[in-house]
Protein backbone atom coordinates (compact mmCIF):
# COMPACT_ATOMS: atom_id res chain seq x y z
CA UNK A 1 0.00 0.00 0.00
CA UNK A 2 1.45 2.98 -1.03
CA UNK A 3 1.26 6.55 0.61
CA UNK A 4 -1.05 8.02 -1.93
CA UNK A 5 -2.97 5.13 -1.09
CA UNK A 6 -3.62 5.73 2.79
CA UNK A 7 -4.51 9.55 1.28
CA UNK A 8 -7.44 8.30 -0.40
CA UNK A 9 -8.75 6.03 2.13
CA UNK A 10 -8.08 9.06 4.53
CA UNK A 11 -10.21 11.32 2.45
CA UNK A 12 -12.77 8.37 2.08
CA UNK A 13 -13.19 8.20 6.00
CA UNK A 14 -13.12 12.34 6.30
CA UNK A 15 -16.12 12.65 4.00
CA UNK A 16 -17.84 9.23 5.52
CA UNK A 17 -17.46 9.85 8.85
CA UNK A 18 -18.60 13.89 8.48
CA UNK A 19 -21.17 12.36 6.25
CA UNK A 20 -22.58 10.07 9.04
CA UNK A 21 -22.66 12.47 11.34
CA UNK A 22 -24.22 15.68 9.31
CA UNK A 23 -27.21 13.51 8.72
CA UNK A 24 -27.54 11.63 11.56
CA UNK A 25 -27.48 14.80 13.33
CA UNK A 26 -30.11 16.44 11.34
CA UNK A 27 -31.92 13.52 12.00
CA UNK A 28 -31.22 13.54 15.72
CA UNK A 29 -32.62 17.72 15.11
CA UNK A 30 -35.71 16.75 13.34
CA UNK A 31 -36.98 13.70 15.22
CA UNK A 32 -36.33 15.51 18.93
CA UNK A 33 -38.17 18.35 18.22
CA UNK A 34 -40.81 16.48 16.74
CA UNK A 35 -41.35 13.79 20.26
CA UNK A 36 -39.71 16.55 22.75
CA UNK A 37 -43.15 16.41 24.46
CA UNK A 38 -43.07 12.29 24.35
CA UNK A 39 -40.15 12.27 26.14
CA UNK A 40 -40.82 14.76 28.70
CA UNK A 41 -43.57 12.29 29.36
CA UNK A 42 -40.91 9.79 30.48
CA UNK A 43 -39.25 11.98 33.05
CA UNK A 44 -40.44 11.14 36.42
CA UNK A 45 -41.45 13.68 39.71
CA UNK A 46 -38.68 16.54 40.41
CA UNK A 47 -36.61 15.10 37.27
CA UNK A 48 -35.03 17.91 34.99
CA UNK A 49 -33.15 18.82 31.72
CA UNK A 50 -30.16 16.64 32.82
CA UNK A 51 -32.27 13.44 32.92
CA UNK A 52 -33.77 14.18 30.00
CA UNK A 53 -31.02 14.57 27.96
CA UNK A 54 -29.95 11.17 29.29
CA UNK A 55 -32.83 9.62 27.86
CA UNK A 56 -32.70 11.45 24.68
CA UNK A 57 -29.09 10.78 24.38
CA UNK A 58 -30.20 6.80 24.95
CA UNK A 59 -32.63 6.91 22.62
CA UNK A 60 -30.66 8.36 19.57
CA UNK A 61 -27.83 5.96 20.40
CA UNK A 62 -29.89 3.15 19.78
CA UNK A 63 -31.46 4.60 16.54
CA UNK A 64 -27.78 5.40 15.22
CA UNK A 65 -27.01 1.55 15.18
CA UNK A 66 -30.61 1.60 13.06
CA UNK A 67 -29.63 4.48 10.85
CA UNK A 68 -25.99 2.94 10.55
CA UNK A 69 -27.16 -0.15 8.10
CA UNK A 70 -29.60 2.16 6.69
CA UNK A 71 -27.40 4.79 5.10
CA UNK A 72 -24.08 3.08 5.39
CA UNK A 73 -24.21 1.88 2.15
CA UNK A 74 -25.45 4.81 0.54
CA UNK A 75 -22.75 7.28 2.34
CA UNK A 76 -20.05 4.21 0.90
CA UNK A 77 -20.61 5.17 -2.22
CA UNK A 78 -21.25 9.71 -2.04
CA UNK A 79 -17.97 9.52 -0.09
CA UNK A 80 -16.27 7.66 -3.15
CA UNK A 81 -17.94 10.21 -5.72
CA UNK A 82 -16.11 12.92 -3.30
CA UNK A 83 -13.24 11.67 -3.13
CA UNK A 84 -12.16 11.36 -6.92
CA UNK A 85 -14.68 14.90 -7.29
CA UNK A 86 -11.65 16.71 -5.31
CA UNK A 87 -8.95 14.71 -7.36
CA UNK A 88 -10.09 16.07 -10.29
CA UNK A 89 -10.59 19.12 -8.65
CA UNK A 90 -7.30 19.90 -7.64
CA UNK A 91 -6.08 18.41 -10.72
CA UNK A 92 -4.29 15.97 -8.53
CA UNK A 93 -5.21 12.72 -10.73
CA UNK A 94 -2.99 14.61 -13.88
CA UNK A 95 0.32 13.01 -12.12
CA UNK A 96 -0.60 9.57 -11.24
CA UNK A 97 -1.81 9.31 -14.67
CA UNK A 98 1.82 10.98 -16.06
CA UNK A 99 3.36 8.07 -14.01
CA UNK A 100 2.07 5.42 -16.40
CA UNK A 101 -0.44 4.33 -13.19
CA UNK A 102 -4.25 3.59 -15.01
CA UNK A 103 -6.97 5.22 -13.09
CA UNK A 104 -8.57 2.12 -11.81
CA UNK A 105 -5.63 1.07 -9.85
CA UNK A 106 -6.60 4.04 -7.56
CA UNK A 107 -9.97 2.69 -7.37
CA UNK A 108 -8.62 -0.50 -5.22
CA UNK A 109 -7.97 0.83 -1.96
CA UNK A 110 -11.48 2.95 -1.94
CA UNK A 111 -12.79 -1.26 -2.61
CA UNK A 112 -10.81 -2.30 0.19
CA UNK A 113 -11.72 0.13 3.28
CA UNK A 114 -15.62 -0.07 0.91
CA UNK A 115 -15.22 -3.80 2.15
CA UNK A 116 -14.54 -2.81 5.29
CA UNK A 117 -17.16 -0.46 5.65
CA UNK A 118 -19.61 -3.50 4.40
CA UNK A 119 -18.22 -5.86 7.00
CA UNK A 120 -19.29 -3.50 9.98
CA UNK A 121 -22.35 -3.13 8.43
CA UNK A 122 -23.14 -6.48 7.97
CA UNK A 123 -21.61 -7.02 12.13
CA UNK A 124 -24.32 -4.48 13.08
CA UNK A 125 -27.00 -6.41 11.30
CA UNK A 126 -26.20 -9.73 12.78
CA UNK A 127 -24.94 -8.81 15.90
CA UNK A 128 -26.12 -5.63 17.40
CA UNK A 129 -29.78 -4.90 15.63
CA UNK A 130 -31.09 -7.98 16.76
CA UNK A 131 -30.49 -7.47 20.35
CA UNK A 132 -31.45 -4.38 20.37
CA UNK A 133 -35.11 -4.49 18.45
CA UNK A 134 -36.90 -3.84 21.43
CA UNK A 135 -35.41 -0.76 21.85
CA UNK A 136 -35.93 0.70 18.63
CA UNK A 137 -39.38 2.25 19.27
CA UNK A 138 -40.99 5.91 18.58
CA UNK A 139 -40.80 8.11 22.21
CA UNK A 140 -44.17 7.78 22.73
CA UNK A 141 -44.20 3.53 22.85
CA UNK A 142 -41.34 3.94 25.41
CA UNK A 143 -43.86 6.61 27.15
CA UNK A 144 -47.11 4.10 26.68
CA UNK A 145 -44.80 1.05 28.19
CA UNK A 146 -43.77 -0.08 25.09
CA UNK A 147 -47.31 -0.63 24.06
CA UNK A 148 -48.18 -0.90 20.24
CA UNK A 149 -51.15 -1.08 18.14
CA UNK A 150 -51.55 -4.80 16.56
CA UNK A 151 -52.45 -6.16 13.07
CA UNK A 152 -53.88 -9.28 12.70
CA UNK A 153 -52.00 -12.32 12.21
CA UNK A 154 -52.81 -15.66 10.55
CA UNK A 155 -51.04 -18.46 11.33
CA UNK A 156 -50.83 -20.28 7.83
CA UNK A 157 -49.85 -23.50 9.84
CA UNK A 158 -53.15 -24.06 11.86
CA UNK A 159 -55.49 -21.22 10.21
CA UNK A 160 -55.88 -19.30 13.09
CA UNK A 161 -56.65 -15.68 13.13
CA UNK A 162 -54.39 -14.25 15.93
CA UNK A 163 -55.32 -10.21 17.24
CA UNK A 164 -55.32 -8.23 20.24
CA UNK A 165 -56.27 -4.73 21.76
CA UNK A 166 -52.46 -3.79 21.91
CA UNK A 167 -48.90 -5.15 22.48
CA UNK A 168 -46.47 -4.79 24.97
CA UNK A 169 -42.57 -5.63 23.59
CA UNK A 170 -41.71 -4.85 27.43
CA UNK A 171 -43.42 -7.74 28.67
CA UNK A 172 -43.61 -9.92 25.16
CA UNK A 173 -47.54 -9.70 25.78
CA UNK A 174 -50.78 -9.30 23.95
CA UNK A 175 -53.26 -7.73 25.88
CA UNK A 176 -56.96 -8.32 25.32
CA UNK A 177 -55.91 -10.80 22.97
CA UNK A 178 -58.49 -12.93 20.54
CA UNK A 179 -57.56 -16.39 18.80
CA UNK A 180 -60.72 -17.29 15.64
CA UNK A 181 -60.62 -20.63 15.52
CA UNK A 182 -61.23 -21.86 12.33
CA UNK A 183 -63.69 -25.39 11.40
CA UNK A 184 -63.43 -28.14 11.24
CA UNK A 185 -59.40 -27.99 11.36
CA UNK A 186 -59.51 -26.74 15.19
CA UNK A 187 -62.68 -26.27 16.10
CA UNK A 188 -66.48 -28.13 15.76
CA UNK A 189 -68.17 -24.85 15.45
CA UNK A 190 -66.09 -21.83 15.17
CA UNK A 191 -65.17 -19.84 18.16
CA UNK A 192 -62.93 -17.23 19.25
CA UNK A 193 -60.73 -17.86 21.84
CA UNK A 194 -60.48 -14.63 24.07
CA UNK A 195 -57.43 -13.79 26.82
CA UNK A 196 -57.05 -11.32 29.20
CA UNK A 197 -53.16 -11.76 28.33
CA UNK A 198 -51.36 -14.30 25.97
CA UNK A 199 -47.62 -14.33 26.49
CA UNK A 200 -45.21 -15.53 24.04
CA UNK A 201 -42.59 -18.16 25.33
CA UNK A 202 -40.28 -19.78 23.47
CA UNK A 203 -39.89 -23.69 22.91
CA UNK A 204 -37.69 -26.36 24.64
CA UNK A 205 -37.18 -29.45 24.80
CA UNK A 206 -40.14 -30.78 26.17
CA UNK A 207 -42.21 -27.94 24.68
CA UNK A 208 -42.76 -26.46 21.61
CA UNK A 209 -43.52 -22.78 20.88
CA UNK A 210 -46.39 -20.93 21.62
CA UNK A 211 -48.97 -18.85 23.45
CA UNK A 212 -49.80 -19.15 27.14
CA UNK A 213 -53.44 -17.47 27.57
CA UNK A 214 -54.50 -16.33 31.21
CA UNK A 215 -57.41 -16.31 31.87
CA UNK A 216 -59.28 -17.69 28.55
CA UNK A 217 -62.84 -17.61 27.65
CA UNK A 218 -64.52 -19.95 27.45
CA UNK A 219 -62.93 -22.12 29.38
CA UNK A 220 -60.83 -25.29 28.33
CA UNK A 221 -64.06 -27.69 29.39
CA UNK A 222 -66.72 -25.24 26.99
CA UNK A 223 -64.43 -25.65 23.87
CA UNK A 224 -65.30 -28.06 21.37
CA UNK A 225 -61.99 -28.86 19.74
CA UNK A 226 -61.36 -31.37 17.02
CA UNK A 227 -58.41 -34.17 17.27
CA UNK A 228 -56.36 -31.69 15.52
CA UNK A 229 -57.37 -28.93 17.97
CA UNK A 230 -56.61 -30.65 21.14
CA UNK A 231 -53.09 -31.12 19.90
CA UNK A 232 -52.50 -27.19 18.85
CA UNK A 233 -54.77 -26.10 22.32
CA UNK A 234 -54.40 -28.17 25.71
CA UNK A 235 -54.81 -26.98 29.48
CA UNK A 236 -51.71 -26.30 31.85
CA UNK A 237 -51.96 -28.48 34.31
CA UNK A 238 -52.75 -27.16 38.22
CA UNK A 239 -53.24 -23.31 36.33
CA UNK A 240 -56.80 -23.37 35.94
CA UNK A 241 -58.52 -20.69 33.53
CA UNK A 242 -54.74 -20.97 31.74
CA UNK A 243 -54.38 -22.49 27.97
CA UNK A 244 -51.78 -23.09 25.82
CA UNK A 245 -51.79 -22.63 22.61
CA UNK A 246 -49.30 -23.86 19.88
CA UNK A 247 -47.88 -21.19 17.07
CA UNK A 248 -44.80 -20.32 15.84
CA UNK A 249 -45.90 -16.63 15.04
CA UNK A 250 -43.41 -14.26 16.96
CA UNK A 251 -44.64 -10.85 18.73
CA UNK A 252 -42.78 -9.04 16.29
CA UNK A 253 -44.95 -9.90 13.54
CA UNK A 254 -47.62 -8.39 14.90
CA UNK A 255 -46.15 -5.02 14.19
CA UNK A 256 -44.69 -2.86 11.98
CA UNK A 257 -45.05 -6.63 9.37
CA UNK A 258 -43.22 -4.58 6.67
CA UNK A 259 -40.11 -3.51 8.62
CA UNK A 260 -39.91 -5.59 11.68
CA UNK A 261 -38.04 -8.32 9.23
CA UNK A 262 -35.10 -6.07 9.13
CA UNK A 263 -34.24 -6.37 12.38
CA UNK A 264 -33.82 -10.20 12.31
CA UNK A 265 -30.33 -11.71 12.02
CA UNK A 266 -29.41 -13.74 8.51
CA UNK A 267 -30.49 -16.75 10.93
CA UNK A 268 -33.23 -15.79 12.12
CA UNK A 269 -34.34 -14.86 8.54
CA UNK A 270 -33.75 -18.83 7.44
CA UNK A 271 -35.35 -20.20 10.28
CA UNK A 272 -38.83 -18.11 9.71
CA UNK A 273 -38.70 -19.61 6.03
CA UNK A 274 -38.31 -23.45 7.90
CA UNK A 275 -41.95 -22.70 9.81
CA UNK A 276 -44.54 -23.44 7.80
CA UNK A 277 -47.04 -20.49 10.04
CA UNK A 278 -45.39 -17.45 7.38
CA UNK A 279 -48.38 -16.83 4.71
CA UNK A 280 -47.43 -15.61 1.37
CA UNK A 281 -46.92 -11.80 2.16
CA UNK A 282 -44.48 -12.66 4.78
CA UNK A 283 -42.85 -15.56 3.09
CA UNK A 284 -42.11 -13.08 -0.04
CA UNK A 285 -40.96 -10.39 2.57
CA UNK A 286 -38.34 -12.87 4.32
CA UNK A 287 -37.43 -14.53 1.11
CA UNK A 288 -36.71 -10.75 -0.44
CA UNK A 289 -34.86 -9.76 2.79
CA UNK A 290 -32.53 -13.09 2.84
CA UNK A 291 -31.45 -12.26 -1.11
CA UNK A 292 -30.75 -8.82 -0.32
CA UNK A 293 -28.68 -9.60 2.96
CA UNK A 294 -26.37 -10.93 -0.40
CA UNK A 295 -26.81 -9.18 -2.76
CA UNK A 296 -26.67 -5.50 -1.30
CA UNK A 297 -22.94 -5.27 -1.14
CA UNK A 298 -22.46 -6.70 -4.50
CA UNK A 299 -24.66 -3.45 -5.85
CA UNK A 300 -22.45 -1.02 -3.37
CA UNK A 301 -19.26 -2.13 -4.59
CA UNK A 302 -20.25 -2.24 -8.48
CA UNK A 303 -22.04 1.18 -7.75
CA UNK A 304 -18.26 2.28 -6.60
CA UNK A 305 -17.08 0.83 -10.00
CA UNK A 306 -19.97 2.97 -11.75
CA UNK A 307 -18.80 5.92 -10.25
CA UNK A 308 -15.24 6.38 -10.91
CA UNK A 309 -15.98 6.48 -14.62
CA UNK A 310 -18.70 9.48 -14.46
CA UNK A 311 -16.33 11.75 -12.17
CA UNK A 312 -13.34 10.66 -14.49
CA UNK A 313 -14.21 10.61 -17.72
CA UNK A 314 -12.45 11.20 -20.86
CA UNK A 315 -15.28 13.32 -22.23
CA UNK A 316 -13.53 17.01 -21.14
CA UNK A 317 -16.97 18.35 -19.38
CA UNK A 318 -17.53 20.18 -16.29
CA UNK A 319 -16.63 18.65 -13.45
CA UNK A 320 -20.56 19.69 -12.07
CA UNK A 321 -21.46 18.23 -14.96
CA UNK A 322 -19.74 15.05 -14.37
CA UNK A 323 -21.18 14.90 -10.74
CA UNK A 324 -25.03 15.78 -11.94
CA UNK A 325 -25.10 12.42 -14.30
CA UNK A 326 -23.31 10.50 -11.69
CA UNK A 327 -25.58 12.05 -9.40
CA UNK A 328 -28.43 11.24 -11.97
CA UNK A 329 -27.43 7.61 -12.87
CA UNK A 330 -27.29 6.70 -8.85
CA UNK A 331 -30.37 7.30 -8.46
CA UNK A 332 -31.53 5.54 -11.66
CA UNK A 333 -29.78 2.34 -10.07
CA UNK A 334 -31.45 2.95 -6.51
CA UNK A 335 -35.02 3.52 -8.91
CA UNK A 336 -34.17 0.07 -10.15
CA UNK A 337 -33.29 -1.78 -7.18
CA UNK A 338 -36.26 -0.52 -5.25
CA UNK A 339 -38.63 -1.38 -8.33
CA UNK A 340 -37.42 -4.82 -8.65
CA UNK A 341 -38.57 -5.43 -5.15
CA UNK A 342 -41.96 -3.70 -5.57
CA UNK A 343 -41.70 -6.21 -8.84
CA UNK A 344 -40.94 -9.23 -6.55
CA UNK A 345 -43.52 -8.64 -3.69
CA UNK A 346 -45.95 -8.20 -6.25
CA UNK A 347 -45.14 -11.57 -8.15
CA UNK A 348 -44.95 -9.97 -11.56
CA UNK A 349 -41.21 -11.46 -11.32
CA UNK A 350 -39.94 -14.15 -9.35
CA UNK A 351 -38.85 -13.24 -5.92
CA UNK A 352 -35.00 -14.63 -6.75
CA UNK A 353 -35.07 -12.92 -10.06
CA UNK A 354 -35.93 -9.70 -8.20
CA UNK A 355 -33.22 -9.49 -5.65
CA UNK A 356 -30.30 -10.04 -8.28
CA UNK A 357 -31.85 -7.87 -10.70
CA UNK A 358 -30.06 -4.71 -9.58
CA UNK A 359 -26.81 -6.99 -9.41
CA UNK A 360 -27.47 -7.84 -13.80
CA UNK A 361 -28.16 -3.97 -14.14
CA UNK A 362 -24.84 -2.48 -12.03
CA UNK A 363 -22.47 -5.10 -13.57
CA UNK A 364 -23.70 -4.65 -16.72
CA UNK A 365 -23.47 -0.81 -16.56
CA UNK A 366 -20.08 -0.78 -14.86
CA UNK A 367 -18.42 -3.19 -17.68
CA UNK A 368 -19.76 -0.61 -20.10
CA UNK A 369 -18.69 2.68 -18.26
CA UNK A 370 -15.39 1.20 -17.87
CA UNK A 371 -14.28 2.32 -21.31
CA UNK A 372 -15.36 5.60 -20.68
CA UNK A 373 -12.61 6.20 -17.86
CA UNK A 374 -9.78 8.67 -18.68
CA UNK A 375 -6.44 6.88 -18.86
Amino acid sequence: MTTFDLYLIRRFLHVFIIGFISLFGLYVVMDGFTNVDNFQGLLGPGEGIGRLLFIMGRHYLFQSSYFFGLIGPILVVISTMVVFGLLQKHSEIYPILSAGVPTFRLMFPLLGVTCTVLLLIAANQELVIPQIAHQLQKPQEFQLGGVRKVTPVHDAATNILMTAHELSLFDKTLKQAEFVLPIPDIAEELTTLKAEEAKRLEATGSRPAGWLLRNARPTWERLHLSEQGRKVIYPVEHEPGMVFLISEIELDQFCDQQTSHRMLSTNEVIDRLKIPAATAGAFSQLVITLHERLTSWLVTLLAVTITIPLIVRKEKLSLVGNLATCVAVLALVLGITEGSYYLGRAHVVSLDLAAWLPVIFCGGLSATLSTKVQT
